[in-house]
């Protein structure tokens, strides 16, 4: 499979298969295709060659996404229009949906159970612009919950976040897991996220480098891991195919 954007490619070859309930990192350098890897899912990366499948369906086909859920790299619930975490949270089960259709009750509870999955139900009516940004990803990670998705992809989630927040990142994500939502994790550093992580996959120069345990994953404060190219990363000759929740 090779992924990119307009005619460059940033990811030269990947053949993947994500199982139900796995806790995934995805792990590597800065420009080595994790973020794109992820991204494909959602078609914000082009699939060059190749497929990409969710649930067993094909991406371009896929409509169920209720069923996924996505925490994008960057800050994007601070805008021009002021608006209170409910009101965020809230966007996040309406998307897809048509606009003048009213929520149910039981809609609204899930929006309450959802921030309150991140600590955040003494905030509800706050403006999102008043809370840290620790909190702020937190709610990003409510707005991906509100849907009871069985994948969640998060893309840098301790991203700026200090250390105390990101401990309780840490054990939301743990508490999802336990309750079998896949999760797929790309990040830098794995901090307290660590000990929940099943699997790690590592990129290298667009490709995949390594996949298996955690324990066995590239270090990534290795100088080496992050500066040498001197030889090929170990590659398979698989289908070029990547599932997620198969």
């Amino acid at each position: 499979m090779r992924l990119g954007y307009a005619d460059r490619p940033s990811v030269v070859e990947a053949d993947l298969t994500i199982d139900r309930g796995e806790v995934v990192a995805v792990v590597g350098p800065n420009g080595s295709g994790k973020s794109t890897l992820v991204r494909s899912v959602f078609g914000l990366a082009q699939v060059q060659a190749g497929s990409v499948e969710i649930f067993g369906t094909d991406r371009r086909r896929f409509r169920d996404w209720s069923r996924v859920g996505y925490v994008p790299q960057r800050n994007t619930v601070v805008g021009g229009i002021p608006s209170t975490v409910r009101e965020v949270v809230t966007a996040g089960l309406v998307a897809g949906r048509h606009w003048l259709r009213p929520l149910r009750s039981a809609d609204r509870a899930r929006v309450e159970a959802a921030i309150a999955s991140v600590g955040l139900d003494q905030k509800t009516g706050e403006p999102i612009a008043t809370l840290s940004g620790g909190q702020q990803r937190r709610v990003l990670i409510a707005r991906a919950l509100a849907p009871d998705p069985e994948l969640l992809v998060l893309d840098e989630p301790t991203a700026g976040v200090d250390v105390e927040n990101q401990q309780t990142l840490a054990t939301i994500l743990g508490e999802l897991a336990a309750a079998g939502t896949t999760l797929v994790l790309v990040t830098h550093e794995m901090g307290p996220t660590r000990p929940i992580i099943t699997r790690t996959i590592a990129m290298r120069d667009g490709a995949v480098a390594y996949d298996g345990p955690e324990s066995g994953a590239p270090d990534e404060h290795d100088d080496a891991w992050h500066h040498e190219h001197g030889h090929e990363p170990e590659r398979s000759s698989g289908t070029g195919l990547e599932g997620f929740g198969s």
